[in-house]
């Protein structure tokens, strides 16, 4: 396999995020929440160089766009009146 053959094309990366969906969907079907299974399918890739160039890839949208909606969205659904009382 020479360095050109590694690398991480259009169709590897829509394969990688087709997985990862149904990971999600899949713990959101059994009753667990999603983000487990994106969870899971980043535990068990492997690391190295293509882990290196998937994060690449995805760091700007993922910094930019899915966090600040996580801490919005869990932000709004957090209900401070129940941390007021020690019960």
């Amino acid at each position: 396999m020479t360095k050109r053959d590694a690398g991480v094309n259009r169709q590897t990366l829509i394969l990688i995020l087709i997985i990862l969906m149904f990971c999600a969907w899949f713990t959101d079907i059994t009753g667990i929440y999603a983000i487990f299974g994106a969870f899971v399918l980043g535990a068990v890739t492997q690391r190295g160089e293509f882990a290196g160039q998937i994060r690449q890839y995805t760091e700007f949208l993922t910094t930019s766009f899915l966090l600040p909606i996580f801490f919005v969205f869990s932000g709004l659904n957090t209900q401070i009146g129940l941390v007021n009382t020690p019960s």
